[in-house]
């Protein structure tokens, strides 16, 4: 055999064995596919992953199934998935602590753009800052009064070191020139308990599960994250409004692929994703039910506003100290 026809028999036999990976790819899915969760069952993460899964499985005429794979803020789950095959059968959908941990380098396994395709930002969290009613103060601006006068007095609840509420609790601290003392936790269900309880005194938490405590007199609500007002709580103002500028950002929800997944399924999955969370009146009233705001975009503009969150953690991390 010389090398020209060589060279053809090489080629003939690249091409045939490529055939089956191709075939995949149009046919996808032809079996059940893992969405993973990387937050424990009945969190906003958990509850945005069992909506999809429904939603995916009638598309794609295919069983997705949650697994949820808690631990380390979501890093642990969001590990499993950086080493997962890129075949589409393992999804992702996992909220904003997966920029937020990176602010802890010496603790995360992976790298957002090296080892994820991103699908969709599908939907944001509200979130508001809260107060226990012994803080003095019933305004932002009386709050950050009262800290200035006792600096490290009043104590904020985080879900861990590097998480979304800590980054947005020293956010606030660096904009209003405040100190607060930093007392970790668990997740954010151990947070509200604490405030109720009255030994916090602060922390930024989804509306959700504290809506309750704000309508009784419960909680105070000093403001919310964002730009606007959240339609689920249209009496709280932003906390722009209360005078407080560079807080207009919310924590979102997304899906993400494995790196090298074949374009045509993040491509798939992308238009679907979008479909449900932007026109698809039924699953958006399924999504604001669980207090989960829609939002639905491309992969494109996705990784856009990743690569501006991690930038904006990262500097609040080092300013704050954090993961040193």
């Amino acid at each position: 055999m010389n090398k020209f026809t060589r060279c053809l028999s090489m080629t003939f036999l690249g091409t045939v064995l490529a055939i089956p990976t191709i075939a995949s790819a149009d046919q996808w899915p032809s079996r059940a596919v893992t969405i993973v969760v990387p937050y424990p069952p009945g969190s906003s993460n958990d509850m945005l992953g069992r909506l999809l899964a429904e939603s995916y499985s009638k598309k794609f005429n295919q069983t997705f199934l949650v697994e949820n794979r808690p631990g380390a803020s979501g890093s642990v789950g969001i590990t499993e998935v950086a080493k997962a095959k890129a075949d589409g059968y393992t999804v992702l959908v996992v909220s904003n602590s997966m920029v937020t941990n990176l602010s802890l380098p010496d603790q995360v396994r992976y790298d957002v753009f090296r080892d994820f395709e991103p699908v969709s930002l599908a939907g944001t969290l509200p979130v508001v800052m809260v107060t226990n009613p012994k803080v003095p103060g019933k305004t932002v601006q009386e709050l950050i009064k009262a800290a200035k006068e006792k600096p490290g007095d009043y104590k904020y609840g985080s879900s861990g070191i590097g998480s979304p509420h800590q980054l947005t609790s020293e956010l606030f601290q660096s904009l209003t020139a405040t100190d607060f003392l930093h007392v970790p936790y668990k997740g954010q269900s151990p947070i509200i308990t604490e405030l109720i309880a009255g030994r916090l005194d602060i922390g930024f938490v989804t509306l959700g599960p504290v809506l309750q405590y704000l309508q009784d007199g419960t909680l105070n609500a000093m403001g919310m994250l964002g730009d606007e007002r959240s339609s689920l709580a249209p009496n709280i103002p932003t906390l722009g409004e209360a005078g407080v500028h560079g807080l207009d950002f919310g924590w979102w929800l997304g899906v993400f692929l494995p790196k090298g997944t074949d374009p045509s399924i993040v491509d798939a999955l992308a238009k679907e994703t979008a479909y449900l969370t932007k026109d698809n009146k039924p699953f958006q009233e399924k999504l604001q039910n669980v207090r989960i705001a829609p939002v639905g975009s491309t992969p494109a503009e996705f990784k856009a506003s990743l690569q501006y969150e991690i930038d904006t953690w990262k500097k609040v991390a080092k300013e704050a100290g954090i993961g040193k």
